[in-house]
């Protein structure tokens, strides 16, 4: 465990870099408390986003300094038009609150509020750094070819705009848009720490899922159900209790940026719940501030991942059309024209139809096939079981509970939130269980109509019903103690603890655990990269002059040496344009001849070095590229080092 203390560098300079930013824009927002520290997270997100194309744009070299100006620019804007225009005061809680209800917390609640957020930081970081297993490990698998060495790329070119990080694979621009929310906040982390790629990485996930995920259940939780040492607790205790979330998206894929994206949903949640005044707790947010914030963190969801944006939205249709009827069916009460709320409300949902028809992978990319019987998927959903093949049962259990708490209030929040549960249960069976195809993509295919991808939506749904079934367990049980506080402590606490030991030592979230330790560990048949590539990646710096570029099968991991090494490769990635020169090399390299077209491509892309991982492609893919292979029998190539069976050569056929 010691091992750990390694990455407290870069842990706080990944803490700084998603909580920094947050916090200036923030109390120029004039948010104050779980607001204030909820939203910094997603409002940092936004302002780097939004920073990458703007310093793009102008000209300006990335790094945290241009960041943290732009920060500053947007703070003192912010703040003047919250201030002066808007005549926003400081956050508190409303006026009109109940009765007898006192403005702002106590001490007590406000001591009890700070411990519950360390609390759920504590549980996210150890629960995803046991998983991880070592600060330096990395996800073997295929996408993080690519998010390890766009991490480099941005910090090589200076440029973190999504429109340029594409270009790492296509120098000829055809990948056009590219979300680069997530590369953009650890080539920071980088930036500031000096950390290595890989250690970036997993200090940059771990502060999401502590500071932004974590934080913004906190906040959606309270918003939804209300204040209570209960609430705030059970939000706590569950935020790191669903397989589905955030585990799985750090285990599959590896889905970054759908992990970053997907984690500033519940604060984004919280303002829209706001908005249409389904507060449980009313704060003296005006409107335009709200609207303001709302806006704010559309391009940092939009740029971390278009499918998170899409999943906010479709999270807000089951809340708006509540809204909806409530707001029309008042009016129609109190003799006040319906039209605005009909002509909003329309506004919403065709706008929200577009981009769910716009807002959509190509077909080919959403590839993934349903899996199991359309039955089935919806014992998966209402179990909590899905597709990782173990039951969680204190949360499947804790879940249906909070349902059945929803129906018997059957107050606008709770018919809300049923509808969310509702609207993920179609999503999930769908994606999960109906085999025809085209509905299956009309549905689902914002998000690859790939089930694990839903699967982690679910838990937007899904999770803040498990709140409400625990703390009205709780609740019960603490009242129980009559007037005797320190009895209902002890049993609110007691409760809330056991359930904690609970969810961490269930056998689904074990799982989830250990898949994600077997496929961030380095191992001599890694799918990646294997202990011995490693330690040969390790020593290319001594070995590789900085602008020399080496020849590689991507698919066998020698590509990593960009993200490892900060040496250029041919294959930064496996899903590439060649250059003709490139698929000339790959083809023919081991016969290189000194003044052939070969030695050419070879000198125009200045490639002086190749690395073989051997035959081993991850995924278990083949490609057979013949210039690339059997080099130990090639004069055009001289070995300068190896380890194990993993091998580095110096080009000597074209001298």
């Amino acid at each position: 465990m010691t091992e750990w203390f390694s990455i407290v560098p870069a842990f706080l300079a990944a803490s700084a870099v998603i909580l920094i930013p947050g916090l200036l824009i923030g109390v120029a927002l004039r948010l104050r408390g779980l607001w204030l520290w909820a939203a910094a997270g997603p409002i940092a997100v936004s302002v780097i986003a939004m920073s990458s194309v703007i310093l793009s744009l102008i000209g300006v070299r990335w790094g945290a300094l241009s960041v943290l100006a732009v920060s500053l620019v947007f703070a003192v804007l912010i703040g003047m038009l919250v201030r002066f225009v808007f005549k926003q005061p400081v956050m508190r809680i409303a006026d009109y609150v109940p009765a007898g209800a006192p403005l702002g917390l106590s001490r007590g609640a406000k001591i009890s509020l700070v411990g519950t957020l360390v609390l759920v930081s504590v549980i996210m970081v150890g629960r995803i750094g046991r998983a991880i297993g070592a600060p330096d490990n990395i996800s073997q698998t295929f996408d993080n070819i690519f998010h390890l060495n766009a991490v480099q790329f941005v910090l090589d070119q200076g440029d973190a705009s999504p429109l340029k990080i594409g270009l790492m694979n296509s120098p000829m621009g055809n990948l056009g848009f590219y979300p680069s929310g997530w590369h953009a906040v650890v080539s920071l982390v980088v930036d500031l720490s000096g950390a290595s790629v890989p250690v970036a990485t997993n200090a940059a996930t771990l502060a999401v899922a502590a500071f932004i995920w974590g934080a913004g259940i906190v906040l959606l939780t309270r918003t939804l159900l209300g204040r209570g040492i209960a609430v705030a607790l059970s939000a706590a205790v569950l935020s790191a209790a669903f397989p589905a979330f955030p585990m799985l998206m750090i285990a599959y894929g590896v889905l970054y940026p759908m992990f970053l994206g997907f984690s500033l949903i519940p604060a984004a949640l919280a303002v829209v719940v706001g908005l249409i005044g389904f507060e449980r707790i009313p704060t003296t947010l005006a409107l335009p501030t709200r609207w303001l914030l709302l806006a704010g963190l559309v391009p940092g969801l939009a740029i971390t991942h278009p499918g998170a944006l899409m999943a906010l939205l479709a999270c807000t249709v089951p809340f708006v059309l509540v809204w909806s009827f409530n707001a029309i069916r008042d009016r129609r009460r109190d003799g006040r024209p319906r039209w605005p709320v009909v002509t909003a409300s329309l506004a919403y949902l065709v706008g929200g139809f577009a981009m769910f028809l716009i807002v959509r992978p190509p077909r080919e990319q959403a590839f993934w096939q349903s899996e199991v019987s359309p039955m089935r998927a919806v014992l998966q959903f209402v179990t909590s079981e899905l597709m990782r093949g173990e039951t969680p049962y204190v949360v499947g259990a804790l879940v249906l509970v909070g349902v059945v708490v929803a129906i018997v209030r059957h107050d606008r929040v709770s018919i809300a939130m049923l509808g969310a549960y509702g609207l993920a249960l179609i999503l999930y069976v769908v994606a999960a269980g109906i085999p025809h195809w085209g509905l299956r993509f009309w549905i689902t295919g914002i998000w690859y109509q790939n089930i694990p991808r839903i699967e982690s939506i679910t838990v937007l749904a899904t999770l803040p019903l498990a709140v409400l079934g625990l703390s009205t367990i709780i609740r019960a049980v603490a009242k129980l103690a009559g007037d005797r506080r320190v009895i209902a402590g002890g049993l609110t606490l007691g409760i809330a603890f056991g359930v904690l030991a609970a969810t961490q030592l269930d056998p689904a979230i074990q799982k989830a655990t250990d898949y994600i330790r077997e496929n961030f560990a380095y191992a001599e048949d890694s799918d990646l990269i294997s202990s011995d590539e490693l330690a040969l990646l390790q020593r290319l710096p001594e070995q590789v002059p900085e602008d020399a570029t080496i020849a590689g099968n991507g698919w066998t991991g020698a590509g990593m040496a960009y993200a490892f090494a900060d040496r250029w490769v041919t294959m930064p990635h496996v899903m590439i344009d060649f250059t003709e020169n490139t698929l000339l090399v790959n083809q023919e390299l081991r016969d290189a001849e000194p003044g052939s077209e070969l030695c050419q491509a070879i000198a125009d892309e200045n490639i002086e070095f190749v690395l073989d991982f051997g035959e081993r492609e991850v995924h278990d893919k083949v490609h057979e590229m013949p210039g690339l292979e059997d080099l130990e029998d090639s004069s055009a190539v001289q070995l300068i080092d190896h380890e194990g069976e993993a091998k580095l050569y110096r080009v000597v056929g074209c001298d």
